[in-house]
């Protein structure tokens, strides 16, 4: 039994390297990096966030949220201010020109999400996020 998953392993291991190469895949990859991720954790967290928050859910140093966070300040997607609550921590708030930018990619990758599932067809597109669904929950609970 253990022969065939393993086989089954390597074959998902090849589609999923390959996956890479579907554009709606490729657009909700980048959702989980950088920039990006921070603006849509921001919109998805009433507008703002402790950067401990960002490193955590990044899975980076607080070092590299940083210097993301400066380079996004500069360019005037998010402001940090002193948290009135507590003077020691800063809270990271999204401006409007990351508001704009965040509302354009997540319809772009919306729009390239709903396209691949269109082409697998209704059936196919509710059994594979089933199947999706099923494999997360399965690797929250282990």
């Amino acid at each position: 039994m253990t022969q065939d998953y393993d086989e089954l392993a390597k074959e998902l291991l090849s589609l999923n390297l390959n996956m890479l190469h579907v554009p709606a895949k490729r657009k909700i990859g980048k959702m989980a990096q950088g920039e990006v991720f921070v603006l849509n954790y921001l919109a998805t967290h009433q507008q703002s966030a402790h950067p401990g928050e960002l490193s955590k859910s990044m899975v980076v140093s607080s070092a590299r949220i940083a210097a993301l966070l400066g380079r996004m300040e500069e360019k005037q997607l998010i402001s940090r201010t002193q948290d009135p609550l507590n003077n020691r921590q800063v809270i990271v708030t999204l401006l409007p020109a990351g508001q704009a930018v965040i509302d354009r990619i997540r319809a772009e990758v919306l729009a390239a999400a709903a396209r691949m599932l269109e082409r697998l067809g209704p059936e196919d597109a509710r059994e594979y996020l089933r199947i999706q669904r099923k494999i997360l929950s399965n690797s929250v609970s282990a």
